[in-house]
């Protein structure tokens, strides 16, 4: 799952750099490279299904390339118990990732807007 969740992450980034590069060609690289590092969290909360879905694929084809799945299933193992520990462990996964992804801000004070603007973007 690693592999998966670095190259979408390194790929992901990239494409943002790059679209950020044409959308603020006055603002500094530097200044780019900051928002896009400021995005990586939602790319990453927007990419996890995917991993996730990519990750237990691969684990299944490892498994059965190996005989590995004949083997518990000649065990007397049935399928959906065979099946419970990827499930748990995506599960698990799935909980971590919503609850380090979603905010929790204090309550703003009224009349005030959510989003502030950074001073960078204020110079132009």
């Amino acid at each position: 799952m690693r592999e998966f969740f670095s190259v979408f992450a390194v790929l992901l980034a990239l494409i943002d750099l790059i679209k950020d590069l044409q959308d603020f060609p006055d603002l500094p690289f530097g200044n780019i490279v900051e928002i896009v590092l400021l995005n990586v969290p939602h790319a990453n909360y927007e990419i996890l299904p995917l991993i996730i879905i990519l990750s237990s694929v691969a684990l299944f084809l490892r498994l059965a390339r190996s005989s590995e799945v004949v083997v518990v299933r000649a065990s007397g193992r049935s399928a959906m118990r065979t099946l419970i520990a990827p499930v748990a462990v995506a599960s698990l996964i799935g909980l971590i990732g919503v609850t380090l992804s979603t905010p929790s801000l204090p309550p703003r004070p009224s009349g005030t807007t959510i989003w502030s603007v950074p001073r960078w973007a204020m110079a132009a």
